[in-house]
């Protein structure tokens, strides 16, 4: 007789490696959907360093900026595209968040909150000489 808890734990972590190679190509496929309304390639629009969509290398990978604090889309708008396929629906959601599309040093470097007030200081500072 085999034991049951053995099985059942071998078993899982059989199929967890299936499942996760599933969910992989599915959100590949989710995001492959979106070129187009995402350009493969474009510039930083703080920059103009070149970034690419979905490059797998985060230094050259077009980062999304949330610019207002009203998006439909909560966290990370990567995210979200590999888990939502392009549809007239998703399209005009996406849109409407108005994500800018920057580098990843950029989007690290502008402060989420008191975004302008930090940009004011920064060009004061830069301006002293």
């Amino acid at each position: 007789m085999y034991n049951n808890k053995e099985y059942c734990k071998g078993y899982r972590k059989k199929n967890r490696k299936s499942i996760l190679i599933k969910i992989k190509a599915k959100q590949k496929e989710n995001l492959e959907s979106w070129l187009g309304l995402i350009p493969s390639e474009t510039k930083c629009e703080c920059c103009g360093a070149d970034i690419i969509f979905n490059s797998g290398n985060n230094e050259t990978s077009i980062h999304f900026d949330h610019r207002t604090g009203t998006e439909e889309i909560g966290g990370s708008p990567t995210h979200w595209l590999q888990c939502h396929k392009r549809t007239k629906k998703n399209e005009e959601i996406f849109r409407l968040c108005n994500f800018g599309m920057l580098c990843n040093q950029c989007n690290r470097f502008i402060p989420v909150r008191n975004r302008l007030e930090f940009l004011r200081m920064a060009a004061a500072y830069a301006s002293k000489t």
